[in-house]
């Protein structure tokens, strides 16, 4: 097995905070780098400070975890990533106590984290005989190969508005997010939830329009309320409500906001 490394931004146990496993205890494994940067287009991404700054052009919202992404804490094979959770008394909850493995960024499908967590999978398969239940948040930019999406139960697609600040050429790749598609409704292989980041009424046409041009079934389809600090989402959270009455689709909260505000890592 070859010696891949996982660019690490920062691991932590908490619940899942999005999605339709929101409140699920859950090891979060951040990897570094993103080919995004939400909020934050026209700024040097390792000079920004979300806490502090305000979007740039017409973005609406920015990132929360900027600072946290942008450059790995360390890196680990898959050895060591697995005696650091261990350290850490977390890798009995994930195989033990059901806990979640969440991977998540930045842009955890990156080439080089697909094929470092297929190794990182692959190793636990052979050490334990079983594996965690893992979600991924993905901006769905990235195709996938079948050896890192054999090891996923649940991607969590956050599609980009241009409330993101970003082009559609940017946010948007037909072959990659009809790859996820055609995963959505498939009996065998990982399930696939498409979450929508809304700031106002004025997202619900552009989300109309790709939901429609992909052929994303409506029942796999959440809409969740920006915002990186408990008073915004006050704000957004009766917009997205009341969006998600007259449409059918789900809400998706941000108990991790509600709960801790502006800090990571808890």
């Amino acid at each position: 097995m070859s010696e891949s490394k996982l660019q690490v931004a920062e691991c932590f146990f908490s619940i899942q905070g999005e999605g339709p496993h929101a409140g699920t205890p859950a090891v979060f494994l951040r990897l570094a780098g993103c080919n995004l940067r939400c909020g934050k287009t026209e700024t040097n991404i390792m000079e920004v400070s979300p806490q502090e700054d305000e979007p740039d052009g017409d973005a609406t919202w920015i990132c929360d975890t900027i600072d946290v992404w942008r450059e790995p804490d360390d890196s680990y094979t898959a050895e060591e990533l697995v005696e650091e959770f261990r350290a850490r008394g977390w890798w009995n909850n994930l195989l033990e106590k059901n806990a979640h493995l969440i991977l998540t960024g930045g842009e955890p499908t990156l080439p080089q984290h697909q094929r470092a967590f297929a190794e990182f999978m692959e190793y636990t398969y052979d050490e334990f005989g079983e594996q965690p239940f893992v979600e991924v948040e993905t901006n769905g930019t990235q195709e996938l190969t079948d050896a890192f999406t054999l090891n996923v139960d649940l991607f969590n697609c956050s599609m980009k508005l241009s409330n993101s600040g970003h082009t559609y050429d940017e946010r948007v790749d037909k072959d990659a997010q009809s790859q996820m598609v055609s995963m959505t409704e498939h009996e065998y292989g990982p399930d696939v939830k498409w979450k929508f980041v809304v700031s106002s009424e004025e997202d619900l046409d552009e989300i109309v329009s790709l939901t429609e041009d992909l052929e994303i079934p409506d029942e796999y389809i959440s809409l969740m309320p920006a915002g990186q600090t408990q008073e915004q989402l006050r704000q957004t959270y009766p917009k997205v409500a009341e969006i998600v009455k007259d449409t059918g689709w789900d809400f998706t909260p941000r108990l991790h906001v509600d709960t801790w505000n502006l800090q990571t890592g808890v």
